[in-house]
């Protein structure tokens, strides 16, 4: 019998109901409080207007309203910037900015590109135009961008 598994609770027949609910109490409660420490540290951007990367052995202040589109590369994403020619690098996955940025207009178009709905300058349905650059639109996000 091995004990090294990480287990809320041991239950041995055979088990009472009494038992077996304190033992799914206390699941619950400690799935509670791991959804509560992962929602404190992921600070939601919907109510800021910016916020900080890291890039280039610095702090970087991003202002929401000024990104274009942000294309992801792995590990890391490149954030385009309407007043910056050159895109800011930082160690973030694409899938955290999008699920962080998804309330503030911005969709995903491709499994590489989330874009700022409000910078659209033309679209077709398998490519979108922001600030002169065509970005591919993945089919499974065709529908999304023809709306």
């Amino acid at each position: 019998m091995q004990f090294g598994w990480d287990v809320v609770d041991y239950l041995v027949k055979p088990v009472s109901p009494e038992r077996f609910e304190k033992a799914i109490k206390k699941a619950t409660d400690l799935l509670n409080l791991q959804r509560l420490a992962e929602a404190s540290t992921q600070k939601p951007l919907a109510q800021e207007d910016h916020f900080f990367v890291f890039s280039n052995y610095q702090q970087v202040k991003i202002n929401i309203s000024d990104i274009l589109y942000i294309e992801g590369m792995g590990d890391y994403v490149k954030i385009h910037l309407e007043k910056q020619k050159r895109p800011v690098l930082t160690l973030e996955r694409l899938k955290n900015l999008a699920v962080q940025l998804e309330t503030r207009g911005f969709y995903r178009i491709h499994r590489s590109f989330l874009i700022n709905a409000e910078k659209i300058e033309a679209k077709q349905k398998a490519q979108v135009c922001i600030a002169g650059s065509w970005l591919p639109v993945g089919e499974s996000f065709a529908s999304l961008v023809l709306k």
